[in-house]
Formats: structure tokens, C-alpha cells, sequence
């Protein structure tokens, strides 16, 4: 596994904008749709993607595209809509306003999730893999039980068959499945227990992987590695990965584009250099930390 380097170097921010005033509905306008760069392939296209809960507007018309074998993070500030825009992409919640559109590939033909019957949708959940915060393991069950539960309890495949395949998606992510099949998640370290949870998530093999803070809780040595691999994974399988984070280090460091979410739009949308250099100053204070600036004044 390969160290880090930062796709587009250091977080960090330059100081300061414009040193204009900003309105409200400037520091929340979202990002236009961008054009496809050559070379790249929309696989989940989002159309003014839309959600409230009650009288509270969490998503308010996301529009961008996910390019096919990219990582693609999503930062924001607590109660920016990151969790609801994971739920949407999961399936777990179709949207009531909007569209959410998978195109088509060799092996599948375009689903709109907004429209998908339950048959649809198990079968693009299938599609997926998704790394729980914390790993979400289960601790009276076994690494080899862990990372083949859905193997076990989804497709009721042969013992013999949970165990080779178990052995080989702890490879890819570089375990040793005779050091750990046996032990409890908490007999292993905090990076362990997180690629273990990788693991699980590759197990049928997915074309996306959802990332949910894959860091959370880790040292620093540790996070470093976790990036790594969902570099690595990218580059050797040609995961499509879609990364909810708060870690900026991490953050540009792994994605070929990132988004900035807040108040349920996509302020900020671009390369790690483009996204560096907006103007925005909520965009400013996220990526600087300052207690200074929207997103500590209150502003309603």
C-alpha cells in the first residue's frame, strides 16, 4: 500500500477573501452543474435533489454529477444534510423532490431511485458497499462471522465458500486472514477493526463504496493508512467512492473532486486546488477552522 500524497497539495486555506459582504443568499448559492470533463463517465447523476422533515428543509436541490472510478468527498458542518445525502444514495430514503438517477453500465441498466420498486432496490443495495462509522462491527461474532455476515445471513452461501471469500476481501485491504478470523473486533486495534469493516464492505465485490467518516476515532498514523486504502482501492478495483467527511487532512488528500456542503446545497464543488481557492467565506471558515466568520454569527 502506497502512502499518501495530497491530490493537490496541503489543506490549506488561504487567508481572508474579497473582504466584501457576503449576503446570505450568496453564501448559500449552490454550485451550477459542471460540464463532463473528458475522459470521465457520470455513473449517479443528482437533479435538484430535494428533502424536509417536517417544517425542516435539510436538502434544498443538489445538483452534481459522481464520475465513475472517482472519490468523492463530501465535507460540511454538522446538520448540513451530509448523514440525508448518504441515506438518499443507500437507498434508505427515496426522494420525495428531485431525482437521483444511476446510469446504466454493462451489467445494469439506469434505475431512477426516486421510482424504484423494492426489487429495484435490493438489487442496486447489492451494487453498493458501505463503511459504517466506527466500523460497525458486531462484537459477539468473529472477524470471519463480521465480514461474512452477508454472505451468511443474505445469501446463505457454504461455509467453505464464507471463508475464501472472507480471506480475500481481508487481503485486499491488507489483513492476514490467519492472525484475525478468529478473534473478536475487540481484540484488534482501532485500524483493524476499520478495515475489517472495508472488508465487510467489499465482500460482494461493489462498484461503490459509501464512506461514513472512515476515520472517526483514529490516530493520526492510522487515518493516514485508512486514506491510503481507499486510494488504493480505487486505483487496483475501480471503486467509484463516495467519502462523508469531517478530516480535512484526509479529505485532499484522497479525492480527485470535493464537494462542500452546507444548509443542503453544494456551495463549493471542484478539485481540491478549485475548492481551495473559492471565495465563499463559509468555504473559507471550514477550511481554516476560525472561530470568525457565517458560520458563528448566527446568521438566520
Amino acid at each position: 500500500m502506497s502512502g499518501l500524497a495530497p491530490r493537490g497539495g496541503a489543506a490549506e486555506a488561504r487567508p481572508g477573501s474579497t473582504g466584501r459582504k457576503w449576503t446570505m443568499a450568496e453564501l448559500e448559492q449552490g454550485t451550477p452543474l459542471a460540464p463532463v470533463p473528458a475522459g470521465h463517465t457520470p455513473l449517479i447523476k443528482l437533479r435538484d435533489l430535494s428533502r424536509s422533515f417536517g417544517s425542516r428543509q435539510v436538502l434544498r436541490g443538489l445538483t452534481c454529477d459522481i464520475y465513475r472510478g472517482e472519490t468523492f468527498v463530501v465535507l460540511g458542518g454538522s446538520g448540513s444534510g451530509k448523514t440525508t445525502l448518504l441515506r438518499h444514495l443507500m437507498g434508505l430514503l427515496q426522494p420525495p423532490a428531485g431525482q437521483l438517477r444511476i446510469e446504466a453500465t454493462d451489467r445494469h441498466p439506469a434505475l431512477d431511485l426516486g421510482q424504484a420498486d423494492q426489487d429495484a432496490m435490493l438489487v442496486w443495495r447489492r451494487r453498493l458497499g458501505v463503511v459504517f462509522q466506527n466500523a460497525a462491527l458486531l462484537n459477539s461474532l468473529t472477524i470471519l462471522e463480521n465480514v461474512g455476515l452477508p454472505l451468511i445471513e443474505v445469501d446463505r452461501r457454504p461455509a467453505p465458500e464464507v471463508h475464501e471469500r472472507v480471506c480475500q476481501a481481508l487481503r485486499k485491504v491488507y489483513l492476514k486472514p490467519e492472525d484475525i478470523l478468529h478473534l473478536k473486533p475487540a481484540e484488534l486495534s482501532g485500524g483493524m477493526r476499520k478495515r475489517a469493516g472495508i472488508a465487510r464492505a467489499l465482500i460482494h465485490e461493489p462498484e461503490i463504496v459509501l464512506y461514513d467518516e472512515p476515520t472517526t476515532g483514529l490516530d493520526p498514523v492510522t487515518t493516514t493508512g485508512v486514506g491510503s486504502l481507499i486510494s488504493d482501492l480505487r486505483d487496483r478495483l475501480g471503486v467509484t467512492g463516495v467519502v462523508i467527511t469531517h478530516d480535512l487532512g484526509m479529505a485532499f488528500a484522497i479525492a480527485d473532486r470535493i464537494a462542500v456542503l452546507h444548509r443542503g446545497r453544494f456551495i463549493a464543488l471542484g478539485t481540491p486546488d478549485e475548492v481551495r481557492a473559492d471565495e465563499n467565506p463559509v468555504v473559507r471558515q471550514l477550511l481554516t477552522g476560525s472561530v470568525d466568520g457565517p458560520l458563528t454569527e448566527g446568521y438566520a
